[in-house]
């Protein structure tokens, strides 16, 4: 539970460091990251868990346990790098996005990436400085929970079937390798219909605080000015606010609408 507010604080940070803009900032990213937040810190304590149990059986978990934690917390640091990695190398389709595409997925990307890093380095790091303080008590085996038994039923003869034809498994994911290069050329819009609406919102800010008479001159010459492209059909601005609540806009904020 921990990993999550520790992974975001530690996300803001790294983008301040790293001069990111907080714009860049996607909470879409960190809620499609929940789940494979605390995947890790639970792969790592289940590990940690399984091995007291191997260790002890039905007696209590007390007194320093360090060193019986050492060992579970070695065996599993190796796999969690690589599946962080895993996770970081499929959000490269991501990166290769352009244009507007770009623009809205770019954020969740990077959001996604540095969350899944620092939730990395924290599951190696503070979670097996916690573990001997919270492991206590009586640790139940697995085969009691009805939901991991039905698992394991299910999971078990598919994985042995797997193992035992390894060069079929292979060719599948040769095969789905293939299938994902093949489509990936059209990813950049795949996402976004192009948008060509023929025509240009343009939305500049003026001085603060200006007069009414000031603001109405200068949309009036910036509408002529804009109407004088042979491109250009026809100018509509706006100065300020319209009469909408939903629009409350200072006299200092235009709004051009360019018909191409």
């Amino acid at each position: 539970a921990l990993t999550i507010p520790l992974a975001v604080v530690g996300t803001a940070a790294a983008m301040h460091l790293l001069r990111i803009p907080a714009n860049l900032i996607s909470l879409a990213g960190i809620a499609v990251s929940i789940g494979v937040l605390l995947d890790q810190a639970i792969v790592l304590c289940d590990n940690a868990m399984h091995r007291l149990r191997e260790r002890l059986g039905d007696a209590p978990v007390q007194g320093d346990i360090r060193s019986l934690l050492v060992a579970p917390c070695r065996e599993i640091g190796r796999p969690v790098f690589f599946g962080v990695v895993v996770l970081v190398v499929s959000f490269l389709p991501v990166f290769a996005l352009g244009g507007i595409e770009g623009r809205m997925f770019h954020p969740l990307a990077w959001t996604k990436t540095l969350v899944m890093v620092i939730a990395g380095i924290l599951t190696v790091t503070v979670v097996p400085a916690l573990l001997p303080t919270l492991l206590r008590g009586r640790i139940p085996g697995e085969e009691r929970s009805w939901c991991v038994r039905t698992i394991a039923a299910v999971y078990q003869p598919v994985l042995d079937a797997l193992l035992r034809r390894p060069a079929a498994v292979i060719a599948a994911f040769l095969l789905l390798v293939a299938v994902a290069v093949g489509t990936a050329r059209g990813l950049g819009s795949e996402f976004m219909p192009p948008l060509d609406e023929g025509m240009i919102l343009d939305m500049p800010v003026t001085t603060p605080r200006v007069g009414i008479e000031q603001a109405a001159n200068d949309l009036r010459a910036r509408d002529a000015v804009l109407r004088s492209f042979p491109e250009v059909e026809s100018v509509v601005g706006k100065a300020g606010r319209a009469e909408s609540a939903t629009d409350p806009s200072p006299i200092e904020m235009i709004e051009t609408v360019v018909n191409l």
